[in-house]
């Protein structure tokens, strides 16, 4: 019994040395965790979106969205594929874009964007 309870022991502790065969198995037991635990089960999703930056709004064409220009510029692809994403990540549906529409400032710099969607069914 003592014997059992030093191993269990040397597990919590990590005790043991490199090489022996307790260590690789607490090596693979940890690269197992890692690698076959599903990710839903830490509830963990990237927050790409803050508070205030994407407001969606509703008129006679339907709901739309007003997204802070930062959040779909800056990348290779193109606009309407980043406005999409942004979207379907707030409201956790697919989308797809009807329209888009830049707002701009008084020297003409885009500050955000409208953009009206379609939910897919």
């Amino acid at each position: 019994m003592g014997k059992l309870l030093r191993g269990i022991g040397g597990f919590i502790f990590w005790t043991h040395e490199r090489g022996t065969w307790q260590y690789d198995v607490m090596v693979g037991l940890i690269l197992a965790f890692v690698f076959f635990t599903p990710r839903g089960v830490f509830h963990d999703r990237p927050q790409l979106t803050e508070s205030g930056q994407v407001k969606e709004m509703r008129d006679s064409e339907g709901k739309f969205y007003r997204v802070e220009a930062r959040l779909i510029e800056g990348t290779a692809r193109s606009l309407e594929i980043n406005a999409e994403l942004v979207i379907e990540e707030v409201i956790g549906r697919p989308v797809v874009i009807r329209r888009l529409q830049p707002l701009l400032d008084a020297q003409g710099k885009v500050q955000a964007y409208t953009i009206w969607i379609q939910e897919k069914k």
